[in-house]
């Protein structure tokens, strides 16, 4: 073949292979793939409403996607939108709800650590004519306010704030500064709605308030509002992209809102969704109705996650091997309370009591929190059924008072577990007892008491070995507490007993077990017999004579007629018609002369015996 033929040749293979590369659909190949999904769901936690996320979202996440994305696959894939709440956003990941999240910085480290999800693409705000990837925490106050000038003046103080789960930068400032953002002030009041965080600074119910940066700009450029707002503890320095932040901000910045892909997606589903997404451009119409600059490749979120971390927000589980978040919700602050170190967090009916208690009313709508953690021990310990709190804290190897008690005499223990660790699987709290000797330690599961008391047991033992015992507690397999000291004191037996090295009450020798009373000596038991024979002779011989007496009859009260009326006569005496006590009878008088001479006329004055049978008259 000639040389321009081959040359010819070539140019005709490249010519054919740009073809399969750019024919089809747009720049790129029509991806066809078994185990590519074909709908794919793009779901919002924000601050916003689902009806507003919709709103500022669907031109993006669906018309947008559906047009640019959707047809690089074979068969196309589709993209809808949706929504989902700090109530639903843990158990939607686990069941796959949704295929990718738009979300919070501080879920962004949650999602990631729980379930693997990988960062996309980060969100450049439009905030007035500044275009931000960073934002941070602010606490301010009204300006008129001369007695607050520092954030350590927001002891005893009442701060608003929209909710818990949104003011992890503030958190971290009181942290920074050495104070508890749980305990001193006197009250936190979470309104739901950033409008009423200002609308109670101003009507005086809050003394400060809680929000992100920018909105103390707004609303002291507002001319209801004008210039009545002041940032506390605004931060010097802070830069963005190597220019200075142009607004006041108490935290350090953190990244904004992200997009998320969740680990059962396919990587190329999420590439092409990222690469669609960092085609959009400042101006564009998509980003012109989310009122958003434009994405940006994903920042790190690293800071987001520390912070969590640090405020204990999200901890190390580990029977799962990885960190997970606090369950908080809207609706349900409590899982979210962490207090600081040294303090613990009160039962949940407590909690929730607790304005009430200090005399603070919480406005219908609101949610109010008032110094949630009290002074106490880790594990703290009381008898089942006595007086007071929880109970307290045993000391470190002496005995524990709560813990002592006699051999074998049952135990019942109501034992707080002051962190309120899950139960969970392999949790709860185990007490394991080792005895003065050396024998295989003793554990005794505790019984958790049920909602609205989390973290108390029940706990029931006996011991019947004497001396001292090591106690040590345990929640989730981690000893927990300090260890200390039971005292197993002699047992109560019963009379004259004593008991064994094991409590076991034995009669000790020349004593004779009575099951009822105790222990007796020969002697006494002897002398016991004899009294009691003594008393029962006794008895026999009364019960016989009055037993008798019923039938001996006194002579005055038989009345003889005169005559004599003679019934009959026999060989041994008469038979004579008498009335005893009004009643007509026969008495029969014995003749002691054998009858040889009877006296017919007088037989009742003989020395006779008399029986008396009942005879109609």
């Amino acid at each position: 073949m000639p040389r321009d033929s081959t040359c010819l040749a070539l140019l005709v293979v490249v010519a054919i292979g740009s073809l399969g590369t750019e024919g089809g659909v747009g720049a790129h190949n029509r991806v066809s793939n078994a185990t590519i999904a074909r709908k794919y769901r793009i779901h919002g936690m924000t601050p916003y409403s689902e009806s507003v996320f919709t709103k500022k979202f669907s031109t993006t996440f669906v018309d947008y996607l559906n047009r640019a994305v959707g047809p690089r696959f074979a068969p196309p894939i589709e993209f809808e939108i949706g929504s989902q709440s700090f109530d639903s956003i843990f158990d939607s990941a686990a069941r796959q709800k949704f295929e990718f999240i738009f979300t919070f910085p501080n879920m962004v480290g949650c999602l990631e650590a729980e379930f693997r999800a990988q960062p996309l693409v980060t969100l450049r705000e439009l905030r007035g004519e500044h275009e931000l990837n960073r934002y941070g925490g602010v606490v301010f106050t009204r300006s008129d306010r001369q007695d607050i000038r520092d954030i350590r003046d927001l002891e005893g103080k009442v701060i608003a704030a929209t909710s818990i789960l949104l003011m992890q930068h503030q958190w971290k400032v009181f942290a920074d500064v050495g104070m508890s953002m749980l305990s001193d002030p006197k009250a936190l009041l979470f309104t739901g709605d950033e409008s009423k965080v200002i609308d109670l600074l101003l009507s005086g119910e809050a003394d400060a308030g809680f929000t992100r940066t920018d909105h103390v700009e707004s609303f002291n450029a507002d001319p209801r509002y004008l210039n009545m707002f002041r940032v506390l503890n605004p931060r010097e320095g802070l830069t963005i992209e190597g220019r200075p932040f142009p607004f006041a901000s108490t935290s350090i910045l953190y990244p904004e809102k992200a997009l998320l892909a969740m680990e059962h997606v396919n990587f190329r589903v999420s590439r092409e969704v990222t690469d669609a997404l960092l085609s959009l451009h400042k101006g564009d119409v998509e980003m012109e109705t989310a009122g958003a600059a434009e994405w940006q490749t994903a920042l790190s979120y690293a800071p987001a996650r520390d912070l969590y971390i640090s405020l204990g927000l999200m901890t190390y589980n580990t029977l799962l091997h990885r960190h997970q978040c606090i369950r908080a919700t809207l609706t349900n602050f409590y899982p979210g309370i962490k207090c600081p170190q040294g303090l613990y967090l009160k039962s949940e009916s407590d909690v929730h009591a607790g304005c009430e208690a200090s005399g603070l009313v919480c406005k219908q709508g609101h949610m109010c929190l008032c110094k949630p953690c009290k002074t106490g021990s880790e594990i703290e310990v009381r008898r089942q059924g006595a007086p007071g709190g929880p109970g307290a804290g045993c000391p470190k190897m002496l005995p524990c008072e709560a813990l002592s008690t006699k051999q074998n005499e049952p135990l019942e223990l109501r034992v707080l577990d002051n962190l309120r660790r899950p139960v969970g699987d392999g949790g709860g709290l185990v007490m394991r007892v080792y005895g003065p000797s050396k024998q295989a330690p003793r554990e005794f599961k505790g019984v958790p008491v049920g909602v609205g008391e989390e973290g108390v047991y029940h706990v029931n033992m006996s011991f019947g070995i004497l001396g001292m015992h090591v106690v040590e507690f345990y929640v989730g397999g981690v000893q927990a507490g300090e260890t200390t000291l039971m005292e197993v004191t002699v047992a109560d037996c019963g009379y004259n007993m004593v008991p064994d090295n094991e409590g076991v009450c034995y009669c000790p020798s020349g004593f004779i077990r009575e099951s009822l009373l105790g222990c007796f000596h020969f002697t006494w038991l002897l002398l016991l017999l004899c009294f009691v024979v003594l008393i029962g002779v006794g008895w026999f011989a009364l019960t016989r004579i009055r037993r008798e007496g019923m039938w001996i009859i006194k002579r005055e009260d038989l009345k003889f007629f005169d005559p004599p009326l003679i019934l009959g006569r026999g060989k041994y005496g008469v038979v004579s018609k008498a009335e005893y006590r009004g009643t007509i009878v026969a008495v029969k008088c014995w003749d002691t002369s054998g009858g040889r001479e009877r006296d017919r006329t007088k037989p009742h004055s003989r020395s006779s015996h008399s029986s008396i049978g009942h005879r109609p008259p």
